[in-house]
């Protein structure tokens, strides 16, 4: 198993070594784009390097206060699993919401402009600063030298006192894009400001701050004060109410001379306590419930952004107020059933809950003598947080009312079986329910507007500002020595990326399969080839360019020798092999004339005639590789039918190839290699020769090559590595296919050796020299 693992290696790095070197070769070809684009981006750091002006930014630190309930949790309404409670992450997402509307900065504008600072303060933007004003070079030379910050412009606003809307506008417009807002953990917000002028950050900062935590504040006063008045107005009701069934109570005993309580009276208040309690119960939070519902539609209806709400204060060494006060109305409600069952003071029950209601009350009083509150505020809420609730609290009296229906019945059947009891003492026991129950409605609304007076006492906002801001750093401006290598990298990797946007907008021949792509039988890759005497150029043709006969063993001849050999084994449309060969490419320029030369130089080294006619009578160049004159040719030979082609050949510099140059340009070209007498030339040429190469035009522009295809047994098209067109060659493929039917080969030309597969054959070649 190891013998295949080892012979395959090599091969792997080869194809990693030919990728890679073909990258490193387009980034050479481009590196003009990739030193532009440097030098710019050069440019561009040390023009923005010189021209930097830097600003101070002042931050300020507000805290978000944790472990508060809102204001529906603080007035019971929690124990009902309407309260709900905010972590922290939500009470900072709703400031930050809050921090980054643009009705904060207005708020700051507005009390910005009544502030007698305002006229000292300096809101220069970056708009405003251009090298071609003054503004410029003054704040510059300014944070430069001097250490004193000094203002010399002020904000082109009229006075506060005649200040508009526009302005306000304006104003809270440039606050919030010199503010930026930033969480930090779960707890903090910062307040960042950046200005110019270090007074102007560190004043803004702190006026930002002070008028959020303020406007907390006031947000949740004006929740209390209109929950109190809600909820004054349902006191009232209920003391209206309680009043007149009292009354009717008192008259209804007076007219039928009812003076306490009888037997039956007990017995019937004792058996129906339970239910009736459970059905008061029910009642009082449905009504709680709807009561709520209305406040909260309240705060639809006027488009209340959020609610402010929070949690429960920490309770350490002393009572809570609002517990205090719920205990003591629970005991009185105690004492009155007690009463209202016929129970004397002189009992040992009432007793002591009288005792116990003087405790608890004595508490309540020094408590609130002394002054010590517990914190509380109110945190805002979300309409959509706000609809949740109203559902929540709809469907909590869908399940309330079904339970008040059971309880309902059973008080029906209750009632039915007592019967018997007077209907006097009836209407007196359904009276006396109904005053228990107002009793009971009046002292929960009683109980809730004491504790929002204590509210209203205690409140303190769910966000502090933790110091006023006294300092404004200055910015850094990142040092020249380190700004330049760090533009050299980034130039170098939009210079790589810009010549990959061109490498894949590319639409040139770059791989020699694609030649396959368009039905062309893939030959292979010719490298590029270079003179001895210099770079290869087109208008430079020399005959050291024919490698296969003055550099026989060089990568560019055993390319060369590999595509004779594939040609030799391949056979024409008849199955007989390959002897007359067409040369064409899609342009000039492309290589096919040194192509042609080099095939027709590798075939004669197999010891077989060869000849290489220059059919290119519009462009010849064949006689510039050989150092032979163009005088006379095939031109000549096809227009003057006497003549003979011997005497036109020339001989004698490389061993067993013949050549006939394109002769003198003719008015009719493709007249002449169309003729009879080219066809029959061709005949008599093949019977002396074993392989005739013919040098013919460019394909797209002309019909010679098609032509002369005709009359061959196969056709080479050659492409230019990344210079042909792979439109230019598909359109070159067709035109010959559609007049010769001929079978086409298709040659990628001038590869450049640091690409393909001619990297790992040079080092193979190399390493056969080494070894010899």
């Amino acid at each position: 198993m190891a013998g295949p693992k080892e012979s395959r290696q090599p091969l792997s790095n080869a194809k990693d070594r030919i990728q890679l070197s073909e990258v490193l070769y387009v980034l050479k070809e481009k590196r003009k784009y990739v030193i532009f684009v440097t030098v710019l981006t050069l440019i561009g750091s040390i023009i923005s390097h010189l021209l930097f002006i830097p600003g101070y930014s002042a931050p300020t630190r507000l805290e978000v206060l944790s472990k508060r309930d809102n204001v529906f949790s603080r007035l019971g309404m929690g124990e009902m699993g309407m309260g709900g409670y905010y972590d922290e992450s939500q009470e900072v997402a709703r400031h930050l919401s809050r921090l980054k509307a643009g009705s904060f900065y207005i708020m700051v504008a507005e009390a910005l402009v009544k502030l007698p600072e305002f006229s000292t303060l300096d809101f220069t933007q970056p708009s405003d600063l251009s090298i071609f004003r003054s503004k410029f070079w003054s704040i510059r030379f300014r944070n430069r030298f001097s250490t004193e910050p000094v203002v010399d412009e002020k904000i082109s606003i009229t006075p506060p006192a005649k200040v508009t809307r526009e302005n306000i506008e304006f104003l809270a417009s440039l606050l919030q894009e010199a503010t930026t807002v930033t969480p930090e953990g779960s707890q903090w917000i910062t307040l960042s400001v950046r200005s110019y002028d270090p007074r102007t950050a560190i004043f803004l900062a702190n006026l930002e701050g002070q008028v959020y935590v303020k406007s907390v504040l006031n947000q949740e006063l004006n929740d209390l004060n209109e929950l109190h008045k809600f909820i004054s107005i349902r006191l009232e009701e209920s003391n209206a109410q309680l009043r007149k069934e009292e009354q009717e109570l008192v008259e209804f005993k007076k007219q039928n001379r009812i003076l306490g309580p009888n037997d039956s009276e007990k017995t019937a208040s004792i058996r129906s306590s339970t239910i009736e309690n459970q059905i008061s119960t029910a009642r009082l939070k449905i009504h709680e419930n709807e009561s709520l519902i209305r406040l909260y539609q309240k705060k639809l209806t006027e488009n209340t952004s959020s609610i402010l709400r929070g949690k429960a204060p920490d309770r350490v060494n002393q009572k809570d107020p609002r517990i205090l006060s719920r205990q003591l109305d629970n005991l009185r409600r105690q004492k009155y059933l007690m009463v209202s069952e016929g129970l004397p003071e002189s009992d040992s029950r009432v007793a002591e809950v009288n005792s116990a209601i003087r405790t608890i009350a004595s508490q309540l009083r020094r408590l609130l003598q002394s002054g010590k509150m517990p914190d509380s505020d109110e945190l805002p809420v979300s309409s959509a947080l706000i609809n949740g609730k109203i559902s929540d609290l709809k469907n909590m009296n869908k399940e309330l009312n079904t339970q008040l229906e059971a309880l309902e019945e059973s008080k029906a059947q209750f009632l039915k079986s007592a019967s018997k009891i007077p209907k006097i003492e009836q209407e007196l026991y359904s009276r006396s329910e109904s005053l228990k129950l107002n009793y009971e409605l009046y002292s929960s609304f009683k109980k809730k507007l004491q504790d929002i007076e204590i509210q209203k006492l205690t409140v303190k906002p769910s966000i502090r500002v933790d110091g006023l801001t006294l300092a404004a750093p200055r910015e850094v401006r990142l040092s020249l020595i380190f700004r330049l290598p760090f533009a050299i990298l980034v130039g170098i990797f939009l210079g790589v990326v810009l010549v990959m946007v061109i490498e894949l907008t590319n639409t040139t021949v770059r791989h020699a399969s694609e030649l396959e792509e368009f039905d062309l039988t893939l030959l292979g890759n010719v490298p590029h080839v270079e003179s001895k005497l210099g770079e290869f150029k087109h208008d430079e043709i020399n005959p050291d360019l024919l490698v296969c006969e003055s550099r026989p063993n060089s990568p560019e001849a055993m390319a060369y020798k590999y595509l004779r050999e594939q040609l030799k084994v391949s056979l024409n449309s008849m199955g007989n092999p390959v002897r007359t060969i067409t040369v064409s490419g899609t342009d000039k320029h492309e290589g096919k004339s040194l192509f042609a030369s080099n095939l027709a130089v590798s075939l004669a080294k197999m010891d077989v005639r060869v000849l290489l006619l220059d059919c290119d009578i519009r462009a010849p160049a064949v006689h510039k590789y050989f150092g032979l004159t163009n005088d006379e040719g095939l031109s000549t030979l096809l227009t003057n039918k006497d003549s003979d082609y011997l005497e036109f050949l020339f001989r004698g510099r490389i061993k067993n190839l013949d050549v006939i140059t394109a002769g003198p340009l003719k008015p009719n070209p493709t007249e002449l290699v169309g003729s009879e007498r080219f066809k029959t030339l061709l005949k008599t040429l093949n019977e002396h020769y074993d392989y005739i190469v013919l040098d013919a035009p460019p394909s797209v522009y002309v019909a010679d090559a098609p032509v002369i295809a005709g009359v061959t047994d196969a056709v080479v098209l050659v492409a230019r590595y990344r210079i042909t067109k792979r439109s230019s060659l598909l359109l070159a493929h067709r035109k010959v296919f559609q007049i010769s039917h001929r079978r086409c080969f298709g040659v990628l030309n001038d590869v450049p050796k640091t690409a393909h597969e001619f990297t790992p054959y040079v080092v193979t070649l190399n390493e056969f020299r080494k070894n010899k």
